[in-house]
């Protein structure tokens, strides 16, 4: 059990939690190219397809540094911390695959962030 009092957050921790969410948004946009890409849904397509195969990759590594992150900070804090999410692959909807997106998906996501921001701003560094 993690003694909140007692126990300090280490800055490379901080950084884990930034390379998984990374990793979390690379893997929605390989498997968003690996759809796009893909004929028909069979197991030999995904087999075959780089794009999905990368996809599991980075899931992989996302969960990895889940593992290290969740050692070091408080569940409750990191996984609110995963609402960044929506603001990353907001961004690369729009970007990578020119989809609309609305002011009003734009404000909806901030408050989400913002809202996290209030809940957490006492357990950043």
């Amino acid at each position: 059990m993690i003694d909140d009092e007692s126990v300090r957050v280490r800055p490379v921790i901080w950084l884990f939690l930034i390379l998984s969410l990374l990793c979390q948004v690379a893997a929605v946009i390989f498997g968003k190219i690996a759809a796009l890409r893909m004929g028909s849904p069979t197991p030999g397509a995904f087999l075959t397809n780089w794009w999905y195969l990368g996809s599991l990759a980075c899931l992989s590594m996302q969960a990895i540094c889940w593992q290290i992150v969740l050692r070091g900070i408080r569940l409750f804090v990191v996984y609110l911390f995963t609402s960044l999410n929506y603001l990353l692959v907001l961004a690369a909807s729009r970007i990578l695959f020119l989809e609309r997106v609305t002011i009003a998906n734009i404000i909806g996501a901030a408050v989400v962030v913002t809202g996290v921001y209030i809940v957490v701003r006492e357990d950043l560094p």
